[in-house]
């Protein structure tokens, strides 16, 4: 049954993101069912199917709410790594700071979320195959890899905030009684990923841990308006260490 899962997981995963692999700017001439179409999902594990896939196709995916999937489909791919055998999981993100303290370009450790704006990803019949139907979330950040990150930060030299993320559905930014709301909350940070993706990967069991690059200041906080071109200036300029924070946070987790 596990197999079959699995197996199903793929079929599903295949026909949600087929449009986005042939999409324009991925420079892709065939078509995916073409290459699909002489798999054997019974003959073959779905391991070996995924590697079998051409390296055209063998791209990262990442399903945006805002984008109009469905919430089922946008944890989707983390369901299928963990059904594959992921037992922890490093989630990163793009945030607005709505912490005053805060400051674009810093990186914040997330310690937990709130996910009152955007629908659940477990609403719906409950498959008992991932989890519980109703499981526990008092502790959806492993305490031991916040230490792994906090240790691996002092070891790079960087600073690190640690605070809540908010999650949002976007693709607008927040206004700025949304940031007075979510600061209301005890939220230090706004966005329009990442917390879905973790209770799906709770209601698993896995063991998670986030950071969230701060691209810029939200709305309200920030006196000038804001923009996509910003956010990715922000990201461009702390790159390099932030790639160098999560290569060691992934090693040592």
């Amino acid at each position: 049954e596990n197999e079959e899962i699995k197996k199903w997981l793929f079929r599903v995963s295949i026909n949600n993101t087929k449009d986005l692999l042939k999409s324009p700017w991925k420079k892709l001439t065939k078509s995916l069912d073409d290459e699909i179409k002489s798999y054997d999902l019974n003959k073959f594990e779905t391991f070996e199917l995924l590697k079998s896939i051409p390296k055209d196709y063998r791209i990262p995916l990442y399903l945006y709410y805002y984008e109009g999937y469905k919430m089922s489909d946008v944890v989707l791919p983390t369901r299928l790594m963990g059904m594959l055998g992921a037992k922890k999981i490093l989630l990163t993100n793009a945030a607005g700071g709505c912490n005053p303290s805060y400051k674009a370009g810093d990186f914040m450790m997330i310690t937990d979320h709130i996910t009152t704006g955007v629908p659940s990803p477990l609403i719906g019949p409950n498959i008992d195959e991932l989890g519980t139907r109703f499981p526990d979330m008092s502790e959806v950040y492993s305490k031991r890899l916040q230490d792994v990150i906090r240790k691996c930060a002092a070891e790079c030299g960087i600073e690190i905030q640690e605070g809540v993320y908010v999650q949002f559905t976007g693709p607008n930014y927040e206004t700025p009684a949304e940031i007075r709301l979510a600061q209301s909350w005890g939220g230090d940070a706004v966005g329009m990923s990442t917390a879905c993706e973790a209770m799906a990967a709770r209601h698993m069991g896995m063991e998670i841990c986030g950071i969230s690059c701060i691209t810029n200041m939200a709305a309200g906080i920030s006196k000038v308006e804001l923009n996509h071109k910003e956010v990715q200036e922000t990201a461009d300029r702390v790159a390099k260490s932030f790639k160098e924070l999560v290569t060691k946070v992934v090693v040592n987790m």
